[in-house]
Order: structure tokens, then sequence, then C-alpha cells
């Protein structure tokens, strides 16, 4: 009967130094996942900021764009000025020309 106890206490430390190692293993792995999940915070932080910047990136080239929109539309409406007055100064340089061969020697 002692020796079939102390068989059954050999299996059951057996069986506690499988489950110790279990153990010992399920930690070494839990800790390797945490490692991997602050890795992936600091990841997740990066793309955060990366992201924001990009947006500030984009306001600014929407608000270059429309100050370069404002700008087209300033030269385009200074070109119509510059030919409407150079038709006028056209026309008056006509009239001055008929006006002076009026008074011409013959």
């Amino acid at each position: 009967m002692i020796s079939r106890e102390q068989a059954d206490i050999e299996k059951a430390q057996e069986k506690f130094n499988v489950l110790s190692d279990s153990v010992e293993a399920s930690i070494t792995e839990i800790e390797i996942i945490r490692q991997m999940a602050g890795t992936l915070d600091g990841i997740k932080v990066e793309l955060t900021n990366a992201t924001t910047d990009l947006g500030a990136i984009s306001e600014e080239l929407g608000a270059s764009a429309e100050e370069v929109a404002a700008s087209c539309q300033t030269v385009t409406q200074a070109c119509e000025d510059t030919q409407a007055s150079t038709s006028q100064m056209k026309n008056i340089n006509e009239n001055m020309s008929d006006a002076i061969s009026f008074f011409k020697l013959s």
C-alpha cells in the first residue's frame, strides 16, 4: 500500500512538473505578447501622428490652391482690362490718324 501511494505521489509529482512547465511557458508567451502589444501601440501612435500631419498638409494645400485660383482670376481680369485698354487706344489712334490726315498739306 505504501509503495502504491508512493507511486501515486510520483505520478502526481510528474503531473505537477508538467503543469508547472506549461505555466512557465505560458508566462513566457504572455510576456512576448505584452511586448508585441507595446510595439503595436507605438506603431498606432506613429500612424495617428502621421494621419494628423497629413490632414494639416491637406488643409495647407487646399488653402494654397484657393490662393492660386484667386491669383489666376486676378491675372485673367488684368489681361481682360489690358485688352480693353488696347482696343480703346487703337480706336483713339485711328481717330487721331483720321484727324491728322484732314490737316495734311497737299
